[in-house]
């Protein structure tokens, strides 16, 4: 995949699926939560920004069995609620 096609996926996914509409979604006092392969992204940080009171992401970084080496993942938290 090039990166201007996975970046189209990307966007695909988040923006016009389940991410989005879990966003719009979360209750009152819920959370939304997403884990994802990819690099934090200061699009999708804004767009949850946007929707919801509290969000961030963070670098999740863990041993990697299959490579040896380190790997490094997103999770993107966010609230209504402060």
């Amino acid at each position: 995949i090039t990166k201007p096609l996975a970046k189209l996926r990307k966007q695909y996914f988040l923006y016009r699926t389940g991410a989005a509409e879990s966003v719009w979604q979360t209750p009152p006092d819920g959370v939304f939560g997403l884990w994802s392969n990819d690099p934090p992204d200061a699009e999708f940080t804004g767009f949850l920004e946007s929707v919801l009171q509290s969000s961030g992401s963070h670098l999740v970084t863990f041993p990697n069995p299959y490579t040896g080496g380190e790997s490094a993942n997103t999770v993107y938290l966010a609230s209504k609620n402060k």
